[in-house]
């Protein structure tokens, strides 16, 4: 069975999803990347959190 996709890729920079949202007048919301989900590294990262965006890479298969 040949892959289909499902999704195009969405853009992965803070600063983007940032302006995206002020712009739909959510201004209380800020992004930032993350870097590891490593217990000692989590604590670098500002409270309240909303939720996680993960951005993968994808598969060949995908890609072709």
């Amino acid at each position: 069975m040949p892959y289909e996709k499902h999704y195009i890729p969405l853009e992965s920079d803070p600063e983007i999803f940032t302006e995206l949202m002020h712009n739909l007048g959510v201004s209380r919301l800020s992004f930032i990347n993350v870097w590891s989900l490593e217990d000692n590294t989590l604590v670098f990262i500002p409270r309240s959190i909303l939720a996680f965006i993960l951005v993968l890479p994808t598969c060949p298969a995908y890609e072709e």
